[in-house]
């Protein structure tokens, strides 16, 4: 009967004001966070590449509800996990700001011999689709480090 009642519409809207208390708890507790120890790389300014800015803010909410879960799950508060979070995060935003950064250069030099290696590089890309396939998770997804 408890089942039918988390699947009825008021049981759904009750999880789903439940959940949404406890995402304006964590919002709350990030805001508080960040003013006391300020991140200069929280707003993950970069060029607009292929919604790296996206991908990057999208993993680092991941990373944060996992550390969440972590908290949850050992009944121990948050603090204890965010410089795990910070740590782990700042690595993998760094490979990905640092090849987004390499990629912004190499395409704005307009080098006539580095424009056709550009040119046979994104031939390759095109054309091998498992290297394709492999950049495609890379960028959605970062690089495991």
């Amino acid at each position: 009967d408890n089942m039918n009642q988390s699947w009825s519409a008021g049981g759904i809207f009750s999880n789903i004001a439940y959940g949404a208390e406890r995402v304006l708890d964590a919002v709350h507790y990030g805001l508080a966070m960040a003013s006391q120890h300020p991140n200069p790389d929280a707003a993950h300014t970069v060029h607009p590449m292929a919604g790296q800015g996206l991908n990057l803010g999208l993993a680092d909410v991941r990373a944060l509800v996992d550390s969440l879960e972590k908290a949850h799950s050992s009944g121990m508060d948050l603090s204890s996990f965010l410089h795990e979070y910070n740590s782990n995060r700042h690595r993998s935003v760094s490979v990905s700001l640092g090849g987004i950064h390499a990629l912004q250069r190499l395409f704005r030099n307009q080098d006539t011999l580095l424009t056709h290696a550009k040119t046979f590089g994104l031939n390759v890309v095109q054309n091998v689709g498992p290297l394709r396939r492999q950049l495609a998770v890379a960028a959605a997804h970062g690089i495991a480090i």
